[in-house]
């Protein structure tokens, strides 16, 4: 079996601009570092995005949010847990 390392975080933010359509409006709450953190492969991050952009498609005018992400998420890599915006406590 070929194992392939996954993407950087900085590979994997600028594989989600890409794969979101620049005339796709964005909610605020949309961040492509945060999305960056989920530890997923090029064509794991094309298949959510896909199926966010298709959600986002059903409101008028079309918006990406958080939650299309989210729900994305939940439905492709439901063990994959959406990361976290706090900061860990400094060590002591």
């Amino acid at each position: 079996m070929i194992e392939f390392p996954l993407p950087t975080a900085a590979a994997r933010q600028t594989l989600w601009q890409q794969a979101i359509p620049a005339d796709l409006n964005l909610d605020r709450q949309v961040r492509w570092a945060r999305l960056a953190k989920l530890p997923l492969s090029g064509g794991e991050i094309m298949a959510l995005a896909q199926t966010a952009i298709a959600l986002a498609q059903q409101s008028d005018p079309p918006l990406l949010t958080l939650a299309h992400l989210k729900q994305s998420l939940a439905l492709h890599q439901p063990g994959l847990a959406w990361p976290s915006q706090r900061k860990p406590p400094p060590h002591p």
